[in-house]
């Protein structure tokens, strides 16, 4: 009877591969917040939500003026979407997450309107040329876009943080129009770990889909099962000293 009560106690004890669950679905919250900086002001103005693994941001924009045609709408959309959604995912520490940005073309309740312009060569958050070269196009829509999404200019003469400003050449947001930085995404980032109450990280992109980062037991399994190793030491010291 002793060592069936003693085999059921080490089993009960062993570490059970406890993992922590992915993010599950958290509703839409519209975000909207001023910005000012030198001369230059404008909102910011986006959906943001967590649907399926996938931390999703929406933005919809009308564009008045000059017909961009279907073509250079499909240019800035295909910019603004894979510049900021490609480079990086998400991660909780256990799992990743895609980046999924969404331009919509409306003229329903946009979260922004910009002029379309044909000459001058000027890009601003709220006027675009249909003129410039088109190898910029896609880069200077996604710098624009990016201003709506909360972010400053990273370059002398533009209008950059008041507070702590940032001056970066390798950066989109930068002169030279180059690349996306992990910290770009923290409006994103610290919206979802208030929501889901983990501590979230930009990562390199991986794929699609989540994935699981490692199986590992979660250190409450450890102490389990390191619980049930002293409890056999115990047992076994009592059984010889009352031997002996």
């Amino acid at each position: 009877m002793k060592k069936k009560i003693l085999l059921a106690f080490f089993v009960c004890s062993l570490p059970a591969t406890t993992l922590a669950a992915p993010i599950g679905d958290i509703g839409i919250t519209s975000v909207s917040a001023y910005y000012s900086s030198g001369s230059w002001d404008w909102y910011s103005g986006y959906d943001i939500s967590f649907q399926n693994q996938n931390l999703i941001i929406d933005i919809d924009i009308q564009l008045n003026g000059v017909d961009p045609g279907d073509a250079l709408r499909d240019t800035w959309k295909q910019g603004i979407e894979s510049k900021w959604g490609n480079p990086f995912d998400i991660s909780d520490g256990t799992f990743i997450y895609d980046l999924d940005f969404n331009v919509n073309w409306t003229n329903i309740s946009p979260d922004h309107i910009v002029n379309v312009n044909n000459g001058g060569g000027y890009f601003s958050v709220y006027d675009w040329d249909i003129s410039v070269s088109p190898s910029l196009q896609p880069t200077l829509a996604a710098h624009e876009a990016w201003h709506m999404f909360g972010l400053w200019d990273e370059y002398i003469g533009g209008p950059v943080d008041p507070v702590n400003p940032v001056i970066r050449d390798d950066s989109l947001m930068g002169i030279y129009l180059t690349k996306t930085h992990p910290d770009h995404y923290t409006n994103f980032t610290d919206w979802l770990a208030s929501e889901s109450g983990k501590s979230i990280t930009v990562v390199p992109n991986l794929g699609d889909h989540y994935y699981d980062i490692s199986a590992v037991p979660e250190p409450s399994a450890y102490l389990m099962f390191g619980s049930g190793l002293i409890g056999l030491g115990l047992m076994g010291w009592r059984r010889r000293s009352t031997k002996s």
